[in-house]
């Protein structure tokens, strides 16, 4: 028997066997469309870390080696460490540094994270300026601006401590302060040329 020719869906123009098998096989697969992957979009965002208590070179390697291995945070970029004057009551001089980072987390679940990580080394909320084991400060979050309870961005108090701006020098001289509108460096020079940047001492090897 003869194989009559197929004919199209949309017109009278009639179909080989194969542009028949080629038409239906096209209409599956238009039947079966793959569903768009979302993706995760990445923020920058700057940490400042600090500590007195107990071998605090170590312990913020440590907190940062935790923050790297989580799958929603990537290291960017690590200062050196700087051995600080502290700022309150007597207590030993602090070890300071400060890291980029790219992440999916919202601020909020940033913020909270870098709470938790303090918890995992020990930190002991007393007195608000007192000795610490790890302070984690979330300093700057992209261009955002924040203003709300437990959390502001930038960090109300980064433009006037020098022992946050100089290792944030290291690794972040460029990003633009969202409210002054002034580069991190702009910033730390306005202290400099006031005598304002004292107490810092740099140390011989960058954290991690």
């Amino acid at each position: 028997m003869t194989q009559l020719p197929e004919q199209s869906a949309h017109s009278n123009v009639a179909l080989t066997p194969q542009e028949g098998i080629a038409s239906r096989l096209g209409g599956d697969m238009q039947k079966k469309e793959i569903a768009p992957v979302a993706l995760l979009t990445e923020y920058s965002a700057a940490i400042a870390l600090g500590g007195n208590l107990g071998n605090s070179e170590q312990i913020l390697s440590n907190a940062i080696t935790v923050l790297d291995r989580a799958p929603d945070i990537r290291i960017v970029a690590r200062s050196h460490f700087y051995k600080t004057a502290p700022v309150g009551p007597p207590q030993p001089d602090y070890i300071n540094a400060c890291i980029t980072i790219e992440t999916s987390l919202s601020p909020r679940s940033l913020l909270q994270r870098l709470l938790t990580v303090e918890s995992q080394f020990g930190r002991v909320r007393k007195a608000r300026w007192g000795a610490r084991s790890l302070d984690l400060d979330l300093l700057l979050y992209s261009d955002r601006i924040i203003e709300a309870p437990k959390l502001s961005l930038p960090h109300p108090r980064l433009h006037e401590r020098p022992f946050v701006l100089v290792p944030l020098m290291d690794v972040a001289a460029q990003w633009q302060h969202p409210v002054f509108h002034k580069t991190v460096e702009q910033i730390y020079t306005s202290l400099a040329e006031q005598g304002l940047i004292t107490g810092v001492e740099r140390l011989g090897q960058k954290v991690g």
